[in-house]
């Protein structure tokens, strides 16, 4: 399966801009730590993404870019599972209540 790779570049430089790269991992806040790990995903193309809680510690305009994202790689034909805690605002997504 190809992402489309103008997608795949606007996404990574997205998230590599939210970074602030003169700092060391350890020294990074929560939500760019999680920036972090969506910008090393990205990087590795794989047809199928399993994610826990992905919005956690994001702000607004980041979860909003996060789920065009996601739009994308459904459209692509990939796959996505994720648990979350919070609303999944995706066209076309399966939920599953576990209880």
């Amino acid at each position: 399966m190809k992402f489309n790779n103008s997608i795949k570049d606007k996404s990574v430089n997205y998230f590599f801009q939210e970074l602030n790269l003169d700092k060391k991992f350890y020294q990074l806040s929560y939500g760019q730590k999680k920036k972090l790990q969506l910008l090393l995903l990205m990087l590795v193309n794989k047809p199928v993404w399993i994610l826990d809680d992905p919005f956690s510690g994001l702000d607004e305009r980041t979860i909003i870019n996060l789920n065009g994202l996601f739009e994308k790689k459904l459209e692509n034909k990939g796959i996505i599972i994720l648990a979350s805690h919070q609303n999944v605002n995706l066209n076309n997504y399966k939920t599953l209540q576990l209880t």
